[in-house]
């Protein structure tokens, strides 16, 4: 429950950065993103140690694709 707004995050901002024309907004998605990748990696790490359960692989799969967004962000942030 505590990873669910970096989750929607991974979701949302994607959509936004495309709304923000600027190059302030792209670069701030972009950030966003490195941090919610560091904190749901983490969070994956934590989850596998605790619970039983394959929660993490969920945790884990909305990591990879932060990284993914990542790199589909690049081009715009060198245009911008």
């Amino acid at each position: 429950m505590i990873l669910l707004p970096f989750k929607l995050y991974t979701a949302l901002a994607f959509i936004a950065a495309h709304l923000l024309p600027s190059y302030h907004g792209v670069q701030a998605v972009s950030f966003g993103y490195v941090l919610c990748f560091m904190v749901l990696s983490l969070g994956g790490i934590v989850q596998k140690r605790v619970e039983p359960s394959k929660a993490y692989q969920i945790t884990y799969a909305f990591a990879a694709a932060d990284l993914v967004l990542i790199w589909l962000m690049l081009p715009e942030m060198a245009v911008a």
